[in-house]
């Protein structure tokens, strides 16, 4: 009697969390539904999803049935917190909650229109396109224009668009859904638009209109004096950007916040996304044992196997901390894992992914007597994506692609095309402030760059990259001859001995050299005892450390 009294006290004084309680305590089911379902709705458009999902946590399965709409805003509170895969089974049968509004025909014609809703939602996430545009038309017939579920439904055709490579469509359905949540002042719905919008000005090469969207964003995640969970997007897409350009500090507070603030929201898929970010963090500062730590926690995080999640830009960090390790035993046997090959993915926006492939491929032809193949499995990949993204204006992965395939002519010794690919990819990314995309790269990139100094491609902008790569000296403009200390100078090294001492440094044998190169051993012993000369030492140990002093590695 005294839970009954206190449910009516509570509820008729607004307090629905404690009369809820009260409810469950008296073990008055019906009643603690029946308040869940008043609550619902409203804590559905101001975002409060913890609200729906700790009441329906503590309801018997069995009394959703009395609360359809309960049922319904439970599922929508499900899908926005990344948990398809258990509202999913929910929507198998959705004919009992028409049945419930049967005799009102605006109540049954709403129900339509949230459970088409939801229906974009999970089509969407599964990538089934033609579903989607169903049921999308299906919620603009059913709701008003402005209601905000239109507004999320635009995001997930916008997420459609993506697949199919339009950025210029998806930009258009992004911006009219953060008009709708700025216009009805729903701050989800416009932080939620600006996340998708901004995005798609990275995805399109524009870093700092995507650092203006996302700031943007910010305005509209205070509520209640506090900033909303959701922001966890903008904080890590951000920190994603921030480091492209290079503010690692920055970056890295996002991340921390991010990371922090989407274990709040409950939603595990961003949480993972922005775990396999600050690996790459962890790595442009050498810190291998961190990366390999939140490697490990990301894996850690349960994913859906019937759901194809898009990663958002932190695709393969285990391969990319591989590939920092020298670890090529593991990569090669990721690459015949994965079975890739072009054409092998359907969505637009997986396969740019498969740049890291072509990467892995470029690393493996480095070490491997299998060289040729590996070149030329990397080179088709390449020609394939960089047609895809640069046709459809992919910004940010048409440098990317030019910067790869560089790297890869640079290593078939055809070193014309690779400082002409260089240059392109220059020419895109100086404006945009690009810088990560290539320092990423490694010591590969570095003596490509330095090559580009030397005929003069872009030097205040080439000279500003190369000085995030450790021990470059920026007064080095001319590979052939190395500053020492005053006046003194070596003898110019070939270009054949530059890449026989890069091998001997790497740890390779004489035979191993040879065999990989298709030369002699008495050739490559000879370019060892001229590289001894003119280095002015005795052996392979000396050799090394005297080319890391003097930046030819």
């Amino acid at each position: 009697e005294l839970h009954n009294r206190a449910v009516n006290w509570y509820e008729g004084n607004g307090d629905l969390s404690e009369a809820i309680q009260h409810a469950l305590a008296g073990n008055d089911i019906n009643t603690a539904a029946r308040l869940t379902e008043i609550g619902a709705l409203d804590a559905l458009e101001r975002s409060d999803f913890g609200f729906i999902l700790k009441s329906v946590d503590r309801i018997p399965e069995g009394a959703l049935a009395s609360t359809p709409w309960l049922f319904v805003y439970h599922c929508w509170a499900l899908f926005l917190t990344g948990h398809i895969d258990l509202g999913a089974p929910k929507l198998a049968n959705t004919d009992w909650l028409l049945d419930c509004c049967s005799d009102d025909p605006n109540q049954a014609q709403k129900m339509r229109g949230y459970i088409a809703g939801l229906k974009v939602q999970l089509y969407a996430w599964r990538r089934d396109l033609e579903n989607m545009k169903i049921y999308a038309q299906q919620v603009n017939a059913y709701l008003p224009h402005d209601h905000w579920i239109r507004a999320y439904c635009n995001m997930m055709v916008g997420t459609g668009y993506w697949d199919v490579g339009d950025l210029a469509a998806a930009n258009h359905v992004f911006q009219e859904a953060f008009d709708i949540g700025v216009r009805i002042g729903n701050k989800r719905v416009a932080v939620t638009g600006s996340i998708y919008l901004g995005h798609t000005q990275e995805l399109l090469g524009q870093l700092p209109n995507a650092v203006q969207v996302y700031q943007d964003g910010f305005q509209f995640a205070q509520q209640d004096g506090r900033e909303m969970s959701v922001a966890c997007y903008l904080h890590i897409d951000l920190a994603r950007v921030l480091y492209e350009l290079n503010d690692l500090a920055g970056a890295d507070q996002h991340l921390t916040t991010g990371i922090q603030q989407s274990q709040l929201l409950g939603d595990d898929r961003i949480e993972k996304i922005g775990l396999n970010l600050l690996a790459r963090l962890y790595l442009a500062q050498g810190d291998f044992e961190n990366a390999a730590q939140s490697i490990r926690d990301a894996q850690q995080i349960p994913q859906s196997p019937d759901i194809i999640y898009d990663m958002r830009g932190s695709e393969y960090p285990q391969v990319r901390l591989w590939l920092r390790q020298d670890k090529f035993d593991e990569i090669k046997a990721w690459l015949k894992q994965s079975g890739v090959s072009v054409g092998s993915a359907a969505d637009f926006k997986i396969k740019l992914t498969y740049t890291m492939h072509a990467r892995a491929l470029i690393a493996l032809a480095r070490v491997s007597p299998d060289r040729d193949q590996y070149l030329d499995q990397a080179q088709v990949l390449l020609a394939e994506y960089w047609e895809i993204a640069e046709g459809n204006d992919w910004g940010g992965k048409t440098i990317e692609i030019l910067g790869l395939q560089a790297l890869l002519f640079d290593l078939k010794g055809e070193h014309a095309k690779a400082l002409e690919q260089l240059q392109r990819a220059l020419d895109l990314a100086e404006p945009e402030g690009y810088f990560r995309i290539f320092v990423d790269e490694g010591p590969p990139m570095a003596r490509l760059l330095y090559q580009a100094l030397s005929e003069e491609i872009s030097p205040d902008f080439v000279k500003h990259l190369l000085s995030a790569f450790p021990d470059m000296k920026m007064e080095k403009t001319k590979p052939e001859v190395t500053q020492i200390s005053g006046d003194e100078c070596i003898e110019p090294l070939s270009e054949r001995e530059l890449e026989v001492l890069q091998l001997i440094a790497d740890g390779f044998t004489n035979q191993e050299i040879a065999s990989g190169r298709y030369l002699s051993l008495n050739t490559v012993k000879a370019h060892t005892r001229n590289i001894y000369s003119k280095l002015g030492v005795n052996n392979r140990t000396q050799a090394g450390a005297k080319a890391r002093t003097l930046g030819l590695l």
